[in-house]
Parts: C-alpha cells; sequence; structure tokens
C-alpha cells in the first residue's frame, strides 16, 4: 500500500473524517513491494509502550515507529530488547523485521514481560513468605518493614534482635559478612534458621526443666524441713526454719530435739559432713528416728496405762458396788491398745462409773456406804432388836446380804424421801425430832413427818456420794467415828468426809438376766416339782396363803405364774389363779421365812431377778433381802413348802421356766 493510503487512514483513524484519496503511482513491477504495518496495528503496538501516537508518528516508516518504541518501553523489558533487536535488523533492508515486530513481535515480547513480571512477583512474594515463615519461627511480630527488607538486611535485623549465645544469633552472624552470597542468605532463611531455632527451643527447655527442677528440689527440701520440724518439735517448728541450709537445719534440730532418737540421728548426720546424709536426714532419717522415740514413749504410756487400768480394775473389784466399771476394765485389758487404754483412762472408767453411781429414785433399794470409813449403816441389835422402834443407826461392814443394811427409797415429793430398812421395814428418823447436834439418828414406823423425810444433796466426789440432810433440822447425818459400832447421829453440815454418803445398789453386782415376760410354771430341778398355793376349795385364794411344791400339771391354774417386768431385770411372780404375788411372810431378811402370797404392791419385796444356775436353770433372788427361792431342808415330796434362804448352790434352790 502507498503512503498516501496509509496517511489517508491514518487521518481517518485519528480524526474520524476521511480525507481526499490520492492515488499513488504504481511501483515498478520488477520490485517486490514490503507490506508495512498499518495505522491501526501502531496504535496497537504504541499501546503496549504506552503513548498515544500523533498523525506524525504514524506516518514515520515501520523501523522509525519501532525506534520510537523501542525509545519509550521501560527499561529492562522484552519489550525494548525486541524493539531494538528488530530495529537493527530492519533498518538497513527492506524492514520485514520492523514492521514483523510492530504486528506480532511486540505482543509477543509484552506477554514475555508479563511472564517475567509474574515470575518476578512470585520470587517476590516466596521470599516475603520464607521471611514471614523465619520470623514466625523466631516468635518476632511480622511486619511489611521487615518483610520488604533485602535478605542480608533481613538476617541482620534477625541478628540483632536474637539472644546473645543463641544458636539462631551465632548462625545468623555467619551470613552477614561481606563474603556471604545469596546462596549462604537464602540457606539461613529457609533452612538454618529453623534447625538454629529448634536448637535454641531444645536448650530453652532443658534449662526450663532443669530450672524447674532445682525449683521442685528446693520446695520438697523446704518442704521436707518443714515437715521433720514439725515431727520433731511439735509446736516450735517455724516456717523460717525452710531457708536454713542442710547443715543448719539439722544443727537446729539436735540443739531442740527433745527426742533421744531424732538427737542421735541429727549428730550422725552432722558428723558424717556429707551432703547425701544430710538429704537422707531431712526427708526419711528424721521421721524415722520420731517413730522409733514415739514407739519408745507410747510403749512406756502403754504400760502405764495398762498399770493404771489394772489399778482402777482392782479397786473396782474390791469395792464390789462397781460391776459396770469392773466390766469396762475387764474389756480393756481382754485385748488393750495404747488408743483403747487412753480412751478409757480419759473418758470410759467415768462413763463406767457414772452408770454405777445409784441416785435416789422412788423404790429404789440401797446401801448407804459412809465414804470416810467405808463401811455401811445398819440398824443396831440382834435378831429382832434389830427391828424394833428406837433402834439406832451405825456403822458396820459391808455384807452383800445384810439385809440390816438394805434400805428402800419412798418418794414423797420436793426432792424427799423416805428412808425404810428392809429388815424391820422402818423408816430413819432423828430421836426426839430433835434440832441439836449429835441428835441420834434413828429407826421409827414410817410416816410423813418432817423429821422423817430425808434430802440428798451431791457433794461431787469422785464416788458420786450425798450428804443427806434432816428436812426438819437441816442438818447432814454424820458419823462418829470410823470403826464398826459408830453411831450414825445429825449434825451441822460442815461437808466433812464424815458426812460423806454413797449410795449403792447392792443388786447391780447380781449377775441377773432379762428373762422373757409371760405365763410359766416354776418347776424345781431337785424335786422335779412345780410351786403352787396351799389350800383347797378357794383356801388357796386367801391373802397369806403359803406355798408349796407338787407334780406339775400344766392345766392347773393353781402352779401358774405370770412374769411381770418391773425393770432392771427384776420381776414379780404373780399367780394367775389368786391374783397376787409371791413375798415372804414377814419382814427381814432371816432365813426359814417362809414364802406366801399378798396382793401385788410396788414393792421391792416382791420383786425376783432370775440369776443363771446353769443348764437353763435359776436362782429366784429376791431384791429386797437377797434371800433365794427354797425347798423346806431340801424336800421333792408333794407339799413340802417354800422358804428364804441363802443360796448355797443346792438343786432345791433351783428352777425352771416351763413356759406355757
Amino acid at each position: 500500500m502507498g503512503k498516501a493510503v496509509v496517511l489517508t487512514f491514518a487521518t481517518a483513524l485519528l480524526t474520524g473524517v476521511a480525507g481526499p484519496v490520492f492515488t499513488a503511482a504504481p511501483a515498478a513491477a520488477a520490485v517486490a513491494a514490503v507490506t508495512e504495518a498499518t495505522a491501526q496495528q501502531k496504535v496497537d503496538a504504541a499501546r503496549i509502550v504506552g503513548f498515544r501516537p500523533t498523525e506524525a508518528d504514524l506516518a514515520r516508516t515501520d523501523c522509525n515507529f519501532v525506534f520510537d518504541l523501542w525509545r519509550r518501553a521501560k527499561e529492562g523489558t522484552y519489550v525494548k530488547a525486541d524493539a531494538l533487536a528488530a530495529y537493527s535488523a530492519g533498518r538497513d533492508t527492506d524492514g520485514q523485521q520492523c514492521t514483523d515486530f510492530i504486528i506480532t513481535g511486540i505482543k509477543a515480547a509484552d506477554r514475555k514481560d508479563q511472564d517475567a513480571l509474574i515470575t518476578e512477583e512470585q520470587k517476590k512474594e516466596k521470599a516475603r513468605n520464607e521471611k514471614r515463615a523465619a520470623l514466625n519461627k523466631l516468635n518476632i511480630t511480622v511486619t511489611e518493614d521487615l518483610l520488604n527488607l533485602d535478605k542480608k538486611n533481613f538476617i541482620i535485623t534477625v541478628w540483632e534482635r536474637s539472644k546473645d549465645g543463641s544458636e539462631v544469633k551465632k548462625e545468623a552472624g555467619k551470613v552477614i559478612g561481606a563474603s556471604s552470597t545469596e546462596a549462604d542468605w537464602d540457606q539461613f532463611i529457609t533452612v538454618t534458621v529453623f534447625s538454629a531455632r529448634d536448637k535454641d527451643i531444645a536448650r530453652e527447655l532443658a534449662e526450663q526443666e532443669e530450672k524447674e527442677r532445682l525449683e521442685r528440689e528446693k520446695k520438697a527440701n523446704q518442704d521436707a524441713k518443714l515437715a521433720g520440724a514439725r515431727a520433731a518439735l511439735g509446736t516450735a517448728a517455724t516456717d523460717d526454719l525452710k531457708d536454713l541450709t542442710d547443715e543448719q537445719f539439722i544443727d537446729f534440730i539436735y540443739r531442740k530435739a527433745e527426742g533421744t532418737e531424732v538427737k542421735r540421728a541429727a549428730g550422725a548426720a552432722l558428723d558424717s559432713r556429707d551432703p547425701k546424709k544430710y538429704h537422707d536426714f531431712i526427708f526419711t532419717g528424721i521421721h524415722e528416728a520420731v517413730k522409733k522415740d514415739k514407739d519408745a514413749a507410747d510403749a512406756k504410756e502403754f504400760a502405764e496405762l495398762k498399770k493404771k487400768v489394772e489399778e482402777i480394775r482392782e479397786l473396782a473389784k474390791r469395792d464390789g458396788y462397781q460391776p459396770e466399771l469392773l466390766k469396762a476394765a475387764d474389756q480393756v485389758l481382754a485385748s488393750p491398745t495404747l488408743a483403747s487404754l487412753r480412751e478409757f483412762v480419759a473418758k470410759g472408767q467415768h462413763e463406767a462409773a457414772e452408770r454405777d453411781r445409784v441416785r435416789p429414785a422412788n423404790g429404789q433399794v440401797i446401801e448407804l456406804w459412809a465414804v470416810q470409813s467405808k463401811r455401811c449403816v445398819q440398824m443396831a441389835g440382834v435378831g429382832d432388836d434389830a427391828k424394833n422402834n428406837g433402834s439406832g443407826a451405825e456403822l458396820w461392814d459391808c455384807g452383800r446380804d445384810y439385809v440390816k443394811q438394805r434400805f428402800v427409797l419412798w418418794d414423797r415429793g420436793q426432792g424427799r424421801y423416805l428412808i425404810q430398812n428392809l429388815n424391820s421395814e422402818k423408816c430413819l428418823v432423828i430421836r426426839d425430832a430433835s434440832n441439836n447436834d449429835n441428835a441420834a439418828t434413828i429407826q421409827w414406823d414410817c410416816s410423813d413427818a418432817a423429821n422423817a423425810l430425808w434430802e440428798f444433796v451431791p457433794t461431787g466426789d469422785e464416788y458420786g456420794s450425798f450428804e443427806i440432810r434432816n428436812w426438819k433440822s437441816g442438818k447432814v447425818m454424820s458419823m462418829t467415828g470410823t470403826d464398826n459400832a459408830a453411831l450414825v447421829v445429825q449434825y451441822t453440815n460442815g461437808h466433812g468426809a464424815n458426812q460423806k454418803v454413797r449410795l449403792v445398789d447392792p443388786n447391780k453386782v447380781v449377775d441377773a438376766v432379762a428373762v422373757q415376760t409371760g405365763r410359766v410354771e416354776l418347776k424345781g430341778v431337785g424335786s422335779n416339782r412345780c410351786i403352787q398355793m396351799v389350800g383347797v376349795n378357794g383356801d388357796e385364794l386367801r391373802n397369806g396363803a403359803a406355798y408349796e411344791i407338787w407334780d406339775c400339771n400344766n392345766a392347773y391354774a393353781k402352779e401358774w405364774f405370770d412374769l411381770i417386768d418391773k425393770g432392771n431385770k427384776q420381776y414379780q411372780l404373780k399367780s394367775v389363779h389368786s391374783g397376787m404375788c409371791l413375798v415372804q411372810s414377814v419382814a427381814g431378811g432371816d432365813n426359814n421365812i417362809s414364802l406366801v402370797q399378798r396382793p401385788c404392791g410396788d414393792i421391792p419385796q416382791q420383786y425376783f431377778m432370775f440369776v443363771p444356775g446353769g443348764d437353763g436353770y435359776y436362782q429366784i433372788k429376791n431384791v429386797a433381802n437377797g434371800k433365794v427361792v427354797d425347798v423346806f431342808g431340801a424336800g421333792t415330796a408333794n407339799g413340802v413348802g417354800l422358804q428364804q434362804y441363802d443360796f448355797w448352790g443346792g438343786a432345791n434352790q433351783l428352777w425352771s421356766l416351763v413356759r406355757l
């Protein structure tokens, strides 16, 4: 295409107005014409290097236009290089290389530049990611400034921020010198920094573990010192001991400890001058020594307490009125331990003694045990003389079944009691109702007269004793001496030992058992016969009818008794046939007093206890006087009567309960 065509097309392209059409002279047939780039192709090429060509630019030859493209292209680009190459090749020839560059070459070069740019950006991003990974590994905050540093300055920054002595700092220092290369930097950023940091982490962990181990050892040592000191010294141990050196601590224990074994062990550790032996003493030796001292002290205490319990038991046995205390001591001594001995001495003995103590209560059978003399109050006189009005009260050796020494209390309200002797069935009074000191205590027919009423004032002593104060005179029962036959009088209360009286229950020491209540026959072991009332045709129903033995007949109501529980393992024997109860015929505790029936009442003379006699047999023991139900003369025939008698173990004194 001729120049005129090109210019006209370019004018139209640039101005939008068609210009005049010029017709070029035809080229010589012998010369092959080179087809130049069109205006649009030039515009497209120019757009790649970022300029808008003028009409004059478009009118230039292709090579000149390529030259202009080269001039405008960015340095270092494929477009600039290829433009120069095309221009250089085409300017001295037919310009085909220039035309080709405009039409296709610049586009290819631009694609190479784009590819190179992409590759460069990828390379930069890769480098940034490598730096980011390194910073993360080093726990350094990632910033754009750090990511944009070149490799060497990046490594220098890492070196500056790393701890002295670290592997990272040491390795970074190797590659920031003048002789370091790109490859060295890449190796550090992508490989070395990670391995170096791993070594640093491993070392830091090891150092931390070592630090923690030392701290644990220190704390364990301190705790062991405090524990050992508290074990060896008790309250003398203070927290500041934990801060002493091992040697200072052991020396302190040696000087302060009282235990023989602790002192010996501490001294041996100090003498050794061996840190391991110091350690062993603090952690285990002191406790082993404390245990030895404790074991020795416990053994000594055990022996002392056991001896004390044995003494308490012996005193209770000798006293004769402390069955609960005696039983409790026996239980402890059967299989003693230090704990059980301590418990008994500190608490158990007192609880048992408390159970043995007798307090005033209505119907309570007692003996009056004088604390100072350890003798019992009884009514003076021999035989029936001891039953007469006016018989005085005196002291005498205590006898378990001395009925002259047995009394029963009858509550008259407001804490006042009658004290009735069970031998005479008369009550203690002050002679002539006197208010004078030394007025005698005697017995008289029971009444609610003021001089017959007594109050029991606890003394709070070890015996649980009382001062027995006469309501009328306000004076207290006093012993004139400690020997047998010493009189019992009243005297102004001086809280003296001779004015203390302990109440004892003679029935507490009886080995009675609880039996099943209900209807029974009482069958004699010796006679093989049963108890019944004497008499026929209604005579057996009278008040005072005696008892005898007769062939057993479980269909015969005369032989039937109901066992009535009165508490404390005590029972009434009530005849089913008559509705009356078995009792002694006359007051007193003499042998050979016959047994009869009387209307039932809440009196101890009608109460009996069942004491095992072997093979399921029982003594039937009276609560009031301690005598047992006995067949006269150990008889075995029908019609032999019943009496009360001291127990001597005869078959005529043993009975079985035949249930109906």
